[in-house]
Protein backbone atom coordinates (compact mmCIF):
# COMPACT_ATOMS: atom_id res chain seq x y z
CA UNK A 1 0.00 0.00 0.00
CA UNK A 2 0.92 3.10 -0.75
CA UNK A 3 1.31 6.25 2.10
CA UNK A 4 -0.97 8.71 1.21
CA UNK A 5 -1.16 12.16 3.35
CA UNK A 6 -3.58 12.68 5.94
CA UNK A 7 -6.51 13.46 5.89
CA UNK A 8 -7.76 17.90 6.11
CA UNK A 9 -9.93 16.94 9.17
CA UNK A 10 -10.57 20.17 11.03
CA UNK A 11 -12.22 20.20 14.28
CA UNK A 12 -15.73 20.70 14.90
CA UNK A 13 -16.36 24.37 14.87
CA UNK A 14 -20.05 24.99 15.75
CA UNK A 15 -20.28 28.38 13.40
CA UNK A 16 -19.87 26.48 10.67
CA UNK A 17 -21.31 23.04 11.22
CA UNK A 18 -21.50 21.98 7.98
CA UNK A 19 -18.08 22.03 6.94
CA UNK A 20 -17.91 18.31 5.30
CA UNK A 21 -13.97 17.76 6.51
CA UNK A 22 -14.63 18.18 10.20
CA UNK A 23 -16.90 14.92 10.01
CA UNK A 24 -15.39 11.64 9.10
CA UNK A 25 -16.83 9.23 6.59
CA UNK A 26 -17.14 5.57 5.97
CA UNK A 27 -14.86 5.91 3.34
CA UNK A 28 -12.11 7.74 5.68
CA UNK A 29 -13.05 4.70 8.69
CA UNK A 30 -12.40 2.19 6.05
CA UNK A 31 -8.86 3.66 4.61
CA UNK A 32 -7.40 4.26 8.38
CA UNK A 33 -8.93 0.29 8.59
CA UNK A 34 -6.92 -0.34 5.81
CA UNK A 35 -3.79 0.79 6.60
CA UNK A 36 -3.73 -0.88 10.01
CA UNK A 37 -4.32 -4.31 8.44
CA UNK A 38 -1.45 -3.63 5.78
CA UNK A 39 1.06 -2.13 8.25
CA UNK A 40 0.43 -5.32 10.61
CA UNK A 41 0.88 -7.83 7.69
CA UNK A 42 3.16 -5.97 5.61
CA UNK A 43 0.95 -6.72 2.77
CA UNK A 44 1.61 -3.16 1.34
CA UNK A 45 5.25 -3.05 0.97
CA UNK A 46 5.47 -7.11 -0.33
CA UNK A 47 4.87 -8.79 -3.91
CA UNK A 48 7.13 -10.63 -6.52
CA UNK A 49 8.75 -9.34 -8.80
CA UNK A 50 9.25 -9.78 -12.84
CA UNK A 51 12.33 -9.08 -14.55
CA UNK A 52 13.71 -8.41 -17.58
CA UNK A 53 17.51 -10.16 -17.15
CA UNK A 54 18.90 -8.39 -14.05
CA UNK A 55 16.14 -5.72 -14.00
CA UNK A 56 13.20 -6.61 -11.37
CA UNK A 57 10.16 -4.79 -10.79
CA UNK A 58 7.61 -4.67 -8.83
CA UNK A 59 3.80 -3.01 -8.88
CA UNK A 60 1.60 -2.31 -5.86
CA UNK A 61 -2.18 -2.01 -5.92
CA UNK A 62 -2.02 0.83 -4.41
CA UNK A 63 1.04 2.76 -6.59
CA UNK A 64 3.59 4.64 -4.64
CA UNK A 65 3.62 8.19 -6.09
CA UNK A 66 7.69 8.88 -5.11
CA UNK A 67 10.50 6.82 -3.31
CA UNK A 68 11.02 8.52 0.77
CA UNK A 69 14.48 7.83 2.40
CA UNK A 70 13.74 4.83 4.67
CA UNK A 71 11.37 2.74 2.53
CA UNK A 72 11.49 -0.54 3.07
CA UNK A 73 10.25 -3.29 0.88
CA UNK A 74 9.99 -7.24 0.93
CA UNK A 75 9.90 -8.60 -2.56
CA UNK A 76 10.26 -12.58 -3.79
CA UNK A 77 12.08 -12.80 -6.36
CA UNK A 78 10.71 -14.33 -9.77
CA UNK A 79 14.11 -15.54 -11.79
CA UNK A 80 17.61 -15.88 -10.86
CA UNK A 81 19.69 -12.75 -11.64
CA UNK A 82 22.84 -13.01 -13.46
CA UNK A 83 24.82 -9.52 -12.86
CA UNK A 84 24.29 -6.75 -10.89
CA UNK A 85 20.77 -6.20 -10.16
CA UNK A 86 17.88 -3.51 -10.29
CA UNK A 87 14.72 -2.80 -8.67
CA UNK A 88 11.47 -0.49 -9.91
CA UNK A 89 8.58 0.50 -7.94
CA UNK A 90 5.88 1.37 -9.69
CA UNK A 91 7.58 2.36 -12.68
CA UNK A 92 9.43 5.37 -10.71
CA UNK A 93 13.03 4.04 -11.79
CA UNK A 94 15.26 1.25 -11.93
CA UNK A 95 17.26 1.44 -8.96
CA UNK A 96 20.55 -0.32 -8.00
CA UNK A 97 20.37 -3.36 -5.19
CA UNK A 98 23.40 -3.08 -2.96
CA UNK A 99 24.90 -4.90 -0.06
CA UNK A 100 26.22 -2.80 2.90
CA UNK A 101 29.39 -2.50 1.50
CA UNK A 102 27.82 -0.57 -1.07
CA UNK A 103 28.64 -3.77 -3.91
CA UNK A 104 26.21 -5.27 -6.18
CA UNK A 105 23.96 -7.43 -5.61
CA UNK A 106 24.04 -10.34 -8.23
CA UNK A 107 22.94 -13.43 -6.53
CA UNK A 108 18.96 -13.08 -6.60
CA UNK A 109 17.59 -16.86 -6.83
CA UNK A 110 14.46 -18.00 -8.00
CA UNK A 111 11.97 -18.13 -5.00
CA UNK A 112 14.06 -16.49 -2.48
CA UNK A 113 12.25 -13.66 -0.07
CA UNK A 114 14.62 -10.26 0.10
CA UNK A 115 14.22 -7.30 2.24
CA UNK A 116 15.91 -4.09 0.41
CA UNK A 117 15.67 -0.19 2.39
CA UNK A 118 15.66 2.72 0.13
CA UNK A 119 18.59 5.07 0.79
CA UNK A 120 17.75 8.10 -0.71
CA UNK A 121 20.22 6.57 -4.03
CA UNK A 122 19.73 2.56 -4.17
CA UNK A 123 18.11 -0.28 -2.55
CA UNK A 124 20.32 -1.90 -0.14
CA UNK A 125 19.70 -5.36 1.23
CA UNK A 126 19.43 -6.08 4.11
CA UNK A 127 20.90 -9.41 5.80
CA UNK A 128 23.78 -9.66 3.76
CA UNK A 129 26.88 -8.12 5.67
CA UNK A 130 29.98 -10.22 7.10
CA UNK A 131 32.37 -11.07 3.79
CA UNK A 132 32.69 -7.44 1.78
CA UNK A 133 35.94 -7.71 0.88
CA UNK A 134 35.44 -10.38 -1.14
CA UNK A 135 36.15 -7.53 -3.50
CA UNK A 136 38.55 -5.49 -2.03
CA UNK A 137 38.08 -2.15 -0.58
CA UNK A 138 39.13 -0.16 -3.34
CA UNK A 139 42.07 1.32 -1.35
CA UNK A 140 44.42 1.38 -4.12
CA UNK A 141 41.74 3.48 -6.70
CA UNK A 142 41.33 2.72 -10.11
CA UNK A 143 44.11 1.02 -11.88
CA UNK A 144 44.27 2.10 -15.52
CA UNK A 145 47.59 1.36 -16.92
CA UNK A 146 49.72 4.03 -19.33
CA UNK A 147 52.62 1.35 -19.99
CA UNK A 148 54.27 -1.43 -17.94
CA UNK A 149 53.45 -1.94 -14.55
CA UNK A 150 55.91 -3.96 -12.05
CA UNK A 151 54.42 -4.52 -8.27
CA UNK A 152 57.18 -4.51 -5.76
CA UNK A 153 57.40 -7.97 -4.37
CA UNK A 154 60.09 -9.15 -1.89
CA UNK A 155 62.08 -12.39 -3.12
CA UNK A 156 60.72 -15.66 -1.98
CA UNK A 157 58.47 -13.57 -0.32
CA UNK A 158 54.62 -13.21 0.59
CA UNK A 159 51.57 -12.63 -2.33
CA UNK A 160 50.79 -8.79 -3.43
CA UNK A 161 47.81 -7.98 -2.67
CA UNK A 162 46.02 -5.01 -4.47
CA UNK A 163 42.68 -3.96 -4.12
CA UNK A 164 41.18 -1.47 -6.50
CA UNK A 165 37.97 0.11 -7.53
CA UNK A 166 38.22 -1.42 -11.09
CA UNK A 167 41.11 -2.66 -13.39
CA UNK A 168 41.88 -2.07 -17.07
CA UNK A 169 45.78 -3.41 -18.45
CA UNK A 170 45.85 -1.43 -21.77
CA UNK A 171 46.87 -3.16 -25.13
CA UNK A 172 50.82 -3.33 -25.14
CA UNK A 173 51.12 -3.30 -20.96
CA UNK A 174 52.16 -5.47 -18.91
CA UNK A 175 51.52 -6.25 -15.22
CA UNK A 176 54.42 -7.82 -13.30
CA UNK A 177 56.12 -8.08 -10.05
CA UNK A 178 59.66 -7.66 -9.04
CA UNK A 179 60.89 -11.05 -7.78
CA UNK A 180 59.50 -14.86 -7.66
CA UNK A 181 57.22 -14.69 -4.45
CA UNK A 182 54.15 -16.50 -3.19
CA UNK A 183 51.80 -14.78 -5.55
CA UNK A 184 49.97 -11.74 -7.18
CA UNK A 185 46.09 -11.71 -5.66
CA UNK A 186 44.41 -8.91 -7.10
CA UNK A 187 40.64 -7.64 -6.13
CA UNK A 188 38.42 -5.10 -8.07
CA UNK A 189 35.07 -4.06 -6.74
CA UNK A 190 34.12 -3.41 -10.40
CA UNK A 191 35.36 -4.43 -13.84
CA UNK A 192 38.50 -6.20 -14.93
CA UNK A 193 39.42 -5.93 -18.77
CA UNK A 194 42.74 -7.39 -19.97
CA UNK A 195 43.52 -5.75 -23.13
CA UNK A 196 47.36 -6.21 -22.43
CA UNK A 197 49.20 -8.74 -20.13
CA UNK A 198 49.12 -10.11 -16.82
CA UNK A 199 52.74 -12.44 -16.48
CA UNK A 200 53.69 -14.04 -13.28
CA UNK A 201 55.96 -16.55 -15.84
CA UNK A 202 58.65 -17.77 -13.73
CA UNK A 203 57.35 -15.76 -10.41
CA UNK A 204 56.87 -18.69 -8.20
CA UNK A 205 58.64 -18.12 -4.62
CA UNK A 206 61.79 -21.26 -3.48
CA UNK A 207 59.89 -21.21 -0.13
CA UNK A 208 56.61 -23.79 0.74
CA UNK A 209 53.13 -21.83 0.30
CA UNK A 210 51.92 -23.43 2.76
CA UNK A 211 48.10 -22.78 3.60
CA UNK A 212 49.00 -18.65 3.39
CA UNK A 213 47.39 -17.65 -0.01
CA UNK A 214 43.73 -19.39 0.98
CA UNK A 215 43.70 -17.00 4.17
CA UNK A 216 44.49 -14.26 2.05
CA UNK A 217 41.08 -13.93 -0.15
CA UNK A 218 38.83 -12.31 2.24
CA UNK A 219 38.99 -9.76 5.27
CA UNK A 220 36.06 -11.53 7.82
CA UNK A 221 33.81 -9.33 10.05
CA UNK A 222 32.55 -10.12 12.76
CA UNK A 223 29.08 -10.09 11.39
CA UNK A 224 29.12 -13.24 8.99
CA UNK A 225 26.15 -14.76 7.68
CA UNK A 226 25.50 -17.85 6.60
CA UNK A 227 25.37 -17.35 2.71
CA UNK A 228 28.86 -15.21 3.28
CA UNK A 229 30.52 -18.02 4.98
CA UNK A 230 29.72 -20.78 2.22
CA UNK A 231 31.39 -18.35 -0.11
CA UNK A 232 34.49 -18.17 1.70
CA UNK A 233 34.69 -21.53 2.62
CA UNK A 234 34.13 -22.20 -1.10
CA UNK A 235 36.82 -20.30 -2.86
CA UNK A 236 39.46 -21.25 0.61
CA UNK A 237 38.48 -25.14 -0.64
CA UNK A 238 39.23 -24.43 -3.95
CA UNK A 239 42.35 -23.03 -3.51
CA UNK A 240 44.08 -25.23 -1.12
CA UNK A 241 43.42 -27.77 -3.72
CA UNK A 242 44.85 -25.56 -6.86
CA UNK A 243 47.97 -27.43 -7.46
CA UNK A 244 50.83 -26.48 -10.19
CA UNK A 245 52.31 -28.64 -13.00
CA UNK A 246 55.06 -31.15 -12.21
CA UNK A 247 58.60 -30.92 -13.29
CA UNK A 248 59.98 -32.65 -15.70
CA UNK A 249 62.96 -34.72 -14.53
CA UNK A 250 66.53 -34.15 -15.02
CA UNK A 251 68.65 -36.25 -17.79
CA UNK A 252 71.35 -38.76 -17.43
CA UNK A 253 75.01 -37.65 -17.62
CA UNK A 254 77.26 -39.03 -20.36
CA UNK A 255 78.96 -42.04 -19.62
CA UNK A 256 82.75 -42.15 -19.24
CA UNK A 257 82.95 -44.63 -22.14
CA UNK A 258 80.14 -44.68 -24.61
CA UNK A 259 76.87 -45.58 -22.19
CA UNK A 260 78.94 -46.81 -20.02
CA UNK A 261 79.00 -44.94 -16.57
CA UNK A 262 76.04 -43.14 -17.16
CA UNK A 263 74.62 -41.18 -14.00
CA UNK A 264 70.70 -40.60 -13.63
CA UNK A 265 69.28 -37.57 -13.95
CA UNK A 266 66.98 -36.30 -10.42
CA UNK A 267 63.39 -37.17 -10.26
CA UNK A 268 61.37 -33.90 -10.49
CA UNK A 269 58.64 -33.06 -7.75
CA UNK A 270 54.81 -33.10 -8.11
CA UNK A 271 53.22 -29.63 -8.73
CA UNK A 272 53.21 -27.54 -5.66
CA UNK A 273 49.90 -25.02 -3.90
CA UNK A 274 49.02 -22.52 -6.26
CA UNK A 275 52.74 -22.88 -7.67
CA UNK A 276 54.72 -24.62 -10.59
CA UNK A 277 56.60 -27.74 -9.26
CA UNK A 278 60.44 -28.60 -9.03
CA UNK A 279 62.48 -29.73 -11.52
CA UNK A 280 64.96 -32.74 -11.30
CA UNK A 281 68.85 -31.91 -11.67
CA UNK A 282 71.02 -33.43 -14.79
CA UNK A 283 73.03 -36.21 -14.09
CA UNK A 284 77.28 -34.94 -13.80
CA UNK A 285 79.54 -36.59 -16.77
CA UNK A 286 81.59 -39.45 -16.23
CA UNK A 287 85.37 -39.22 -16.91
CA UNK A 288 88.04 -41.85 -15.92
CA UNK A 289 86.38 -44.97 -15.17
CA UNK A 290 83.69 -43.18 -13.01
CA UNK A 291 80.24 -42.03 -13.24
CA UNK A 292 79.70 -38.27 -12.57
CA UNK A 293 77.12 -37.91 -9.81
CA UNK A 294 73.53 -38.38 -10.04
CA UNK A 295 71.40 -35.14 -10.22
CA UNK A 296 69.46 -33.94 -7.54
CA UNK A 297 66.21 -34.94 -6.65
CA UNK A 298 62.86 -33.37 -5.34
CA UNK A 299 61.91 -35.54 -2.21
CA UNK A 300 59.06 -33.35 -0.79
CA UNK A 301 57.19 -31.24 -3.35
CA UNK A 302 57.36 -27.60 -1.45
CA UNK A 303 61.05 -28.10 -0.85
CA UNK A 304 63.92 -27.36 -2.71
CA UNK A 305 67.92 -28.10 -1.86
CA UNK A 306 70.86 -25.57 -2.41
CA UNK A 307 74.49 -27.04 -3.03
CA UNK A 308 76.99 -28.29 -1.11
CA UNK A 309 80.89 -28.84 -2.07
CA UNK A 310 82.61 -31.79 -1.88
CA UNK A 311 86.28 -32.65 -1.60
CA UNK A 312 87.68 -35.44 -2.69
CA UNK A 313 91.21 -37.40 -3.13
CA UNK A 314 93.15 -39.99 -5.38
CA UNK A 315 92.76 -40.45 -9.45
CA UNK A 316 89.20 -40.31 -9.57
CA UNK A 317 86.42 -39.57 -8.15
CA UNK A 318 83.39 -41.26 -6.59
CA UNK A 319 79.45 -41.17 -7.49
CA UNK A 320 77.15 -38.90 -5.28
CA UNK A 321 73.81 -38.24 -5.29
CA UNK A 322 73.38 -33.92 -5.50
CA UNK A 323 70.96 -32.21 -3.31
CA UNK A 324 67.63 -31.47 -4.83
CA UNK A 325 67.13 -30.15 -7.72
CA UNK A 326 71.18 -29.13 -8.53
CA UNK A 327 72.87 -30.75 -11.52
CA UNK A 328 75.08 -33.51 -10.68
CA UNK A 329 79.40 -32.55 -10.71
CA UNK A 330 81.70 -34.17 -12.99
CA UNK A 331 83.38 -37.12 -12.97
CA UNK A 332 87.00 -36.30 -13.26
CA UNK A 333 90.51 -38.59 -13.76
CA UNK A 334 94.07 -37.73 -13.11
CA UNK A 335 97.36 -39.28 -13.34
CA UNK A 336 98.54 -37.86 -10.26
CA UNK A 337 97.16 -38.07 -6.74
CA UNK A 338 96.11 -34.77 -4.92
CA UNK A 339 93.03 -33.42 -3.37
CA UNK A 340 90.85 -31.60 -5.50
CA UNK A 341 87.16 -29.88 -4.45
CA UNK A 342 84.18 -30.65 -6.27
CA UNK A 343 80.93 -28.16 -6.68
CA UNK A 344 77.07 -29.66 -7.89
CA UNK A 345 76.63 -27.44 -10.85
CA UNK A 346 74.51 -24.37 -10.66
CA UNK A 347 72.18 -22.91 -8.80
CA UNK A 348 68.88 -24.39 -8.56
CA UNK A 349 65.30 -22.29 -9.20
CA UNK A 350 62.82 -24.29 -9.47
CA UNK A 351 63.91 -25.62 -12.61
CA UNK A 352 66.85 -28.30 -12.43
CA UNK A 353 69.95 -27.07 -12.96
CA UNK A 354 72.32 -28.79 -15.87
CA UNK A 355 74.98 -31.42 -14.51
CA UNK A 356 78.64 -30.31 -15.26
CA UNK A 357 80.66 -32.03 -17.62
CA UNK A 358 83.62 -34.92 -16.76
CA UNK A 359 86.75 -33.44 -16.19
CA UNK A 360 90.73 -34.86 -16.78
CA UNK A 361 93.69 -33.18 -15.11
CA UNK A 362 96.67 -34.49 -15.37
CA UNK A 363 98.04 -32.93 -11.45
CA UNK A 364 97.33 -29.83 -9.14
CA UNK A 365 94.50 -29.31 -7.31
CA UNK A 366 91.81 -28.21 -9.24
CA UNK A 367 88.25 -27.18 -8.72
CA UNK A 368 85.36 -27.99 -10.77
CA UNK A 369 82.13 -25.56 -10.47
CA UNK A 370 79.67 -25.71 -12.84
CA UNK A 371 77.46 -22.53 -13.21
CA UNK A 372 74.68 -22.92 -14.88
CA UNK A 373 71.52 -21.18 -13.33
CA UNK A 374 67.87 -22.18 -13.78
CA UNK A 375 64.52 -20.70 -13.94
CA UNK A 376 62.10 -20.28 -11.70
CA UNK A 377 58.49 -21.63 -11.34
CA UNK A 378 55.46 -20.83 -12.54
CA UNK A 379 53.94 -18.35 -10.35
CA UNK A 380 50.01 -18.00 -9.25
CA UNK A 381 47.43 -15.17 -9.99
CA UNK A 382 43.99 -14.53 -8.55
CA UNK A 383 41.42 -12.50 -9.38
CA UNK A 384 38.31 -11.69 -7.67
CA UNK A 385 35.79 -9.32 -9.57
CA UNK A 386 32.66 -7.94 -8.56
CA UNK A 387 31.99 -7.16 -11.65
CA UNK A 388 33.14 -8.83 -15.31
CA UNK A 389 36.23 -10.04 -16.40
CA UNK A 390 36.61 -9.38 -20.32
CA UNK A 391 40.70 -11.00 -21.28
CA UNK A 392 41.45 -9.96 -24.79
CA UNK A 393 45.36 -9.53 -23.83
CA UNK A 394 46.99 -12.08 -21.74
CA UNK A 395 47.09 -14.06 -18.60
CA UNK A 396 49.95 -16.58 -18.25
CA UNK A 397 52.03 -18.06 -15.17
CA UNK A 398 54.12 -20.35 -17.53
CA UNK A 399 57.31 -22.28 -16.12
CA UNK A 400 61.03 -21.92 -16.68
CA UNK A 401 63.47 -24.15 -18.81
CA UNK A 402 66.32 -25.99 -17.36
CA UNK A 403 69.23 -25.06 -17.63
CA UNK A 404 71.79 -27.00 -20.30
CA UNK A 405 74.20 -29.57 -19.27
CA UNK A 406 77.74 -28.52 -19.08
CA UNK A 407 80.24 -29.46 -22.24
CA UNK A 408 83.43 -30.62 -22.14
CA UNK A 409 86.00 -28.87 -24.16
CA UNK A 410 89.71 -30.21 -22.96
CA UNK A 411 91.21 -33.16 -22.51
CA UNK A 412 94.76 -33.38 -20.45
CA UNK A 413 97.95 -33.64 -22.96
CA UNK A 414 95.77 -33.27 -25.95
CA UNK A 415 95.59 -37.21 -25.35
CA UNK A 416 91.91 -39.04 -26.16
CA UNK A 417 90.59 -39.37 -23.27
CA UNK A 418 86.75 -39.71 -22.33
CA UNK A 419 84.87 -37.54 -20.95
CA UNK A 420 80.57 -37.42 -20.93
CA UNK A 421 79.09 -34.08 -21.55
CA UNK A 422 76.34 -32.80 -18.44
CA UNK A 423 72.71 -33.67 -18.03
CA UNK A 424 70.13 -31.17 -18.32
CA UNK A 425 68.40 -30.19 -15.93
CA UNK A 426 64.36 -30.49 -15.95
CA UNK A 427 61.67 -27.99 -17.17
CA UNK A 428 59.83 -26.24 -14.05
CA UNK A 429 56.10 -26.50 -14.01
CA UNK A 430 53.35 -24.58 -14.83
CA UNK A 431 51.64 -21.90 -12.12
CA UNK A 432 48.12 -21.85 -11.35
CA UNK A 433 45.35 -19.40 -12.66
CA UNK A 434 42.18 -18.67 -10.76
CA UNK A 435 39.46 -16.14 -12.05
CA UNK A 436 36.53 -15.55 -9.50
CA UNK A 437 33.94 -13.33 -11.16
CA UNK A 438 30.62 -11.92 -9.79
CA UNK A 439 29.32 -10.99 -13.14
CA UNK A 440 30.53 -12.65 -16.86
CA UNK A 441 33.72 -14.43 -17.81
CA UNK A 442 34.55 -13.37 -21.71
CA UNK A 443 37.86 -14.79 -22.89
CA UNK A 444 38.69 -14.16 -26.16
CA UNK A 445 42.38 -13.94 -25.31
CA UNK A 446 45.04 -16.45 -23.68
CA UNK A 447 45.39 -18.15 -20.72
CA UNK A 448 48.25 -19.68 -20.11
CA UNK A 449 50.10 -22.48 -17.31
CA UNK A 450 53.10 -24.03 -19.29
CA UNK A 451 55.45 -25.81 -18.14
CA UNK A 452 58.89 -25.20 -18.86
CA UNK A 453 61.02 -27.34 -21.39
CA UNK A 454 64.06 -29.06 -20.04
CA UNK A 455 67.88 -27.98 -20.96
CA UNK A 456 69.91 -29.23 -23.09
CA UNK A 457 72.44 -32.21 -22.56
CA UNK A 458 76.38 -31.15 -22.83
CA UNK A 459 78.62 -32.07 -25.46
CA UNK A 460 81.06 -35.16 -24.29
CA UNK A 461 84.56 -35.83 -25.36
CA UNK A 462 85.06 -38.80 -26.83
CA UNK A 463 81.83 -40.11 -25.52
CA UNK A 464 79.01 -39.47 -25.13
CA UNK A 465 76.91 -36.53 -24.34
CA UNK A 466 74.39 -35.61 -21.83
CA UNK A 467 70.89 -36.20 -21.93
CA UNK A 468 68.04 -33.58 -22.21
CA UNK A 469 65.99 -32.96 -19.34
CA UNK A 470 62.08 -33.48 -19.31
CA UNK A 471 59.91 -30.55 -19.98
CA UNK A 472 57.36 -29.86 -16.37
CA UNK A 473 53.97 -30.33 -17.08
CA UNK A 474 50.85 -27.55 -17.27
CA UNK A 475 49.27 -25.68 -14.08
CA UNK A 476 45.89 -25.06 -13.39
CA UNK A 477 43.34 -22.73 -14.74
CA UNK A 478 40.28 -22.82 -13.28
CA UNK A 479 37.24 -19.70 -12.95
CA UNK A 480 34.75 -19.72 -10.66
CA UNK A 481 31.11 -17.30 -10.44
CA UNK A 482 30.37 -16.08 -7.28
Amino acid sequence: MSYEPKTDWVDYDPLNPSNPNAIPTAADMIRIEEGINDAYNGTGTFGTTTNISNAYSLTFTNPFTSLPTGLKITFKCNADSSGNTTLNIDGLGAKSIKNSNGENVTELKNGGIYTVVYDGTNFIQQGEGGVGSFFGSGSDGVLNTTGNLTLTSTLNGGAVVKEYESITINAGNTLTVSNPCQGLILYSKGDVVINGTIDMSQKAGIAPNGNIIPMLITKVKSNLTTKTLEKYYQLTTILESIIGGSGGNGGYGGGYDGSTGRSSGGTAGSGRQNLGGFGGGGGGGGAGNQAGANGGSIYHRECLGYPTKYSVNGYSTYSETSSPGVGGHGSFSRTTPANATLSENGIPRGAGSGGAGGNWASSGNNTFTGSNVSEYCGGFILIIAGGNINIAGTIRCNGGNGSNGTDVTSAASGTNQKAGGGGGGGGAGGGCIMLVHAGTLTNNGTIQVNGGSGGSGGTGLFSENGGSGASGSAGTILTQKL
